[in-house]
């Protein structure tokens, strides 16, 4: 199988950014339909990440009964991270997605990542951004400066990549 493969190559050559994942006793990543997956099991996640391949592909899965299952199966600090590919979504789509979403998150935040690709991001509970945590863990990753790893040169501009929280994205998907 091809795709393991990819996930198994990635991982070696990414493993320093990210703390060699694919090994670490407290991570387990599951390849597999996502909503198959949910409702077969009764698990509870820290993080779910939705891809935007996905939603291309199979747009009528992405519900907010798909997003209410995903709820379920969160932690009450758990995060549900999905990318959107404006590429690829129509406008309508994109709102029926925000709307959606809204409908069952109570926190919710959108972030650019590229001209292409957005970050939805939806909690339970209030995600609060504290800058001087998040700075003195962006000086150095695993002895490394974290701007010669990831390529940002300072939290500021993590920051700089956040378009709207909670009401506003309430106020986009309401119209």
């Amino acid at each position: 199988d091809v795709f393991p493969e990819i996930i198994r190559l990635s991982a070696e050559v990414f493993a320093l950014e990210h703390n060699d994942v694919l090994t670490a006793t407290r991570v387990n990543i599951t390849i597999d339909d996502s909503r198959s997956y949910l409702l077969r099991n009764s698990q509870q996640f820290d993080l779910m990440t939705s891809g935007a391949e996905q939603l291309t592909m199979f747009p009528g899965r992405y519900t907010t009964e798909f997003y209410r299952i995903c709820s379920d199966r969160l932690t009450n600090k758990g995060i549900f991270c999905q990318i959107i590919s404006l590429k690829d979504l129509s406008r309508n789509h994109f709102f029926s997605i925000c709307k959606s979403v809204s409908d069952v998150f109570p926190h919710l935040s959108l972030w650019y990542i590229s001209p292409e690709k957005l970050l939805l991001i939806g909690s339970k509970q209030e995600l609060k951004i504290n800058f001087c945590p998040m700075s003195a863990a962006f000086s150095s990753v695993n002895g490394t400066p974290t701007s010669d790893v990831i390529h940002i040169p300072d939290p500021e501009t993590i920051l700089a990549h956040l378009i709207m929280m909670d009401e506003q994205l309430y106020d986009l998907a309401a119209d």
